[in-house]
């Protein structure tokens, strides 16, 4: 990486809103060509991308800093497309979920292609066992990792929420996750929603995302879900690393 890249990118990261090539071109005071070449070259190693003109950090920039999922909303604006993807592949309502601690937190979603709306919004919180996606990120945990999860759960929990978690067959749930590839939630917080669950733990180890059905499906059905998003999950990884 050469000076001026690293100047345009200092930019992009100082920028309050994400700046256009003329932002960068102004703001550097580079030439056209120059800035031109520095962010193909910035593009193509997914240290940027562009986005309706727009300039935002990439996903290995995101990991090298160790930003957090959802620092300035630079991950959901990276993320947001494969939402609306999944919406449109599936018909159904998806979403991005971040880890917080012991919670769950919805931070982006694109709702179906039917004509019920869930009630989900974004910033609402649940436990991380109670979502499919939340079991999806749970599911790549370490013992170590997932040991301190638990710890730290029993620290803020009611004693009637440990009870409800303490009957959770969590070990049994998330070997399945792990088996399947996909994590599923089952009528667990509204009647007549299913929800397929997936890691995106490649791109940053708190996200995952979540398809959620509005209508009961057969087993086959949901199955078709997972796969599907766990094929979403491989294309993320292999566009945005």
């Amino acid at each position: 990486m050469n000076p001026r890249e690293i100047l345009l990118l200092d930019q992009v990261l100082e920028m309050e809103e994400a700046p256009t090539f003329t932002d960068l071109r102004n703001s550097s005071g580079l030439s056209k060509s120059t800035v031109h070449r520095c962010l193909n070259s910035l593009e193509e190693s997914r240290l940027l991308y562009r986005r309706e003109g727009r300039f935002y950090p990439g996903a290995r920039l995101l990991r090298w800093l160790h930003l957090p999922a959802a620092k300035g909303n630079v991950w959901t604006n990276l993320l947001h497309p494969y939402l609306q993807q999944c919406s449109r592949q599936f018909g159904e309502v998806v979403h991005l979920v971040q880890r917080q601690g012991w919670k769950a937190t919805y931070i982006d979603k694109v709702e179906g292609l039917g004509p019920i709306v869930l009630r989900s919004r974004i910033g609402a919180e649940l436990d991380l066992y109670r979502t499919a996606a939340g079991l999806a990120i749970l599911a790549r945990l370490s013992n170590a990792e997932l040991e301190r999860y638990l710890e730290s759960a029993e620290g803020h929990y009611t004693k009637a929420e440990l009870a409800a978690l303490r009957s959770f067959p969590l070990e049994a749930e998330l070997e399945a996750t792990r088996t399947r590839g996909y994590s599923l939630e089952i009528e667990q917080n509204e009647k007549n929603i299913q929800c397929c669950g997936v890691s995106l733990g490649d791109v940053h180890p708190d996200l995952a995302l979540s398809v959620s059905t509005t209508t009961l499906l057969s087993p086959d059905s949901l199955h078709e879900i997972g796969q599907g998003l766990c094929r979403v999950a491989e294309n993320i990884s292999r566009e945005l690393l």
